[in-house]
């Protein structure tokens, strides 16, 4: 197939991805490609089994419009860079289908606990996956090396134990796996965000925890030797702390975190704003004043004045987005090649 079709036919399927449902009509205005251009590309997808069509739905009189989405299809996600690893099975369409939280028992010995993972990790498939997998995905805590099958710049060391890719990739039904790599603790992730501009404290209360201090769209203060000059101050380097905190969650616990995270940068400048990301199953009023609360409190002298503060609960984190558009594009690119 000829270089420029395949990059239309790519950049159609994009708008689909991120914007579904969506009308011809809008794809040919975000794309620049002439609508009978992305009617013959809508086709071709149509004929691979990327898409599906379905009418909008109104009451008023006429015909409906007819709107686009990526057809039905699930990809694996592992992401092994917590201390609980998340198994989190995807449709094509970016909807959550399932996701099972893996806890390692008390004392347990990574490798003992890694291969009761598998058997987890066995049975989610058997149970949860109905469809053939377009493809998966393993996120590892530091940069996987397929040669040796050795995970290089783990802060546990746990992965110095285990041979990660012969213990799984050959469990999961899937005609390819991709490799994710999380070294940039969410510094990618904080600078992509429109609320961190100006002097902005950036705080996050979920796994893995930290805070980052934003100015002029730079990132400063990073102390993690492993990775210096990121940015971002990550609090789980400290294994006993990410522990505790979170073994014991609670609103109380994340609002302490975050307003310690917060005090400790107000030494160093006058924040515009802060930011903080935390866990959908927090009431977003309750914790944005229990913040306030805390900084008045045990912070902030009387007269120094609260920041504005922004919440944003957490979603997919950046490392798995992008992991999940590596997949997805990876498997459009192999039916690309079916036309």
């Amino acid at each position: 197939m000829q270089n420029s079709r395949k990059e239309s036919l790519g950049k159609v399927f994009s708008v689909i991805y991120d914007s579904h449902p969506v009308s011809r009509r809008d794809i040919a205005d975000k794309t620049g490609i002439s609508l009978m251009s992305v009617c013959n590309a809508v086709e071709a997808l149509d004929r691979l089994n990327l898409v599906k069509e379905t009418l909008a739905e109104g009451g008023g009189v006429g015909r409906r419009a007819s709107l686009l989405s990526p057809a039905d299809g699930e990809y694996l996600i592992l992401d092994l860079t917590r201390v609980n690893f998340e198994i989190l099975l995807f449709s094509l369409s970016r909807e959550t289908i399932s996701k099972y939280l893996y806890m390692p028992r008390e004392g347990e010995d990574f490798y003992a606990s890694f291969c009761r993972f598998t058997g987890s990790l066995t049975g989610f498939i058997k149970n949860k996956v109905t469809r053939p997998l377009i493809g998966a995905g393993i996120l590892f805590p530091g940069k996987y090396d397929r040669e040796t099958d050795r995970v290089k710049g783990d802060r546990s060391g746990n992965y110095e134990k285990i041979n990660p890719g012969t213990m799984l990739f050959d469990l999961i039904p899937s005609p390819f796996i991709e490799v994710g790599e999380d070294l940039t603790m969410g510094a990618a992730e904080i600078l992509s965000r429109p609320e961190a501009s100006g002097n902005t404290v950036y705080i996050k209360t979920t796994y893995p925890c930290g805070a980052a201090l934003i100015t002029d769209g730079k990132l400063l203060c990073g102390s993690n030797p492993g990775l210096p000059g990121l940015g971002f101050d990550p609090i789980t380097a400290d294994r006993d702390f990410a522990k505790r905190y979170f073994d014991n969650i609670s609103l109380f616990s994340v609002s302490d975190m975050a307003a310690r995270s917060i005090a400790a940068y107000l030494t160093l400048i006058t924040p515009d704003k802060i930011v903080i990301e935390y866990d959908p199953l927090f009431p977003d009023t309750v914790l944005k004043l229990k913040i306030t609360e805390l900084l008045r409190e045990n912070y902030l002298s009387p007269h120094t004045p609260v920041p504005d503060i922004s919440l944003i609960k957490t979603q997919q984190s950046a490392p798995v987005s992008g992991l999940s558009r590596a997949i997805v594009s990876k498997y459009l690119e192999k039916k690309l090649t079916e036309l």
